[in-house]
C-alpha cells in the first residue's frame, strides 16, 4: 500500500502530464466540449499546484527550507497555467459571451481555491518551522 507521499509523488507526475496536454487550449468561443476541456486544464495545472504546496509544507517540517520555496516556485508556475485558462472563461463572460457552469466547471473552480489555500499553508509551515529550528538552535 501507497504512502501518502508516494501517492502525492505519482500524482503530481500524472497531474503534470495532463496539464501540459491541454496547456495549448484557447478559444474564443467555448463550446460544451472545449469547457470540458478547460476545465480539465484548470484541474491538472491546479492540482500538481496544489501537490507542490502539499509537498512544500512537508519539506518545511523537515526544515528543508531552500526545497520547500523550490517547490512553491514550481507549484506557481503551473499554478498560472491553470489560473490563466479559468481567467479565459472571465473574460469571455465579460465579453457578454456565456459560460456554461456545470459540475466539472464547479469543481475546477474549487480545485483552484484549495491550492491558494495550500499555498497560504506550505507558506506559512515555512514560516513557523523556521522559527522552531531557530528556537532549537539557541
Amino acid at each position: 500500500m501507497l504512502g501518502i507521499i508516494e501517492y502525492f509523488l505519482i500524482a503530481r507526475k500524472f497531474e503534470k502530464k495532463i496539464c501540459m496536454m491541454y496547456n495549448t487550449i484557447r478559444t474564443r468561443r467555448v463550446s460544451m466540449e472545449n469547457l470540458e476541456m478547460i476545465s480539465f486544464q484548470i484541474i491538472s495545472c491546479v492540482g500538481t499546484a496544489k501537490s507542490s504546496y502539499i509537498e512544500a509544507a512537508r519539506k518545511a517540517q523537515e526544515y528543508e527550507f531552500d526545497k520547500a520555496e523550490e517547490l512553491i516556485k514550481e507549484g506557481d508556475a503551473i499554478y498560472i497555467k491553470g489560473h490563466e485558462a479559468h481567467a479565459s472563461l472571465i473574460q469571455q463572460e465579460a465579453r457578454g459571451e456565456s459560460v456554461a457552469v456545470n459540475m466539472l466547471l464547479m469543481h475546477a473552480e474549487d480545485q483552484l481555491m484549495a491550492a491558494e489555500n495550500f499555498k497560504a499553508f506550505a507558506q506559512q509551515q515555512i514560516v513557523i518551522f523556521k522559527k522552531f529550528q531557530d528556537i532549537e538552535n539557541r
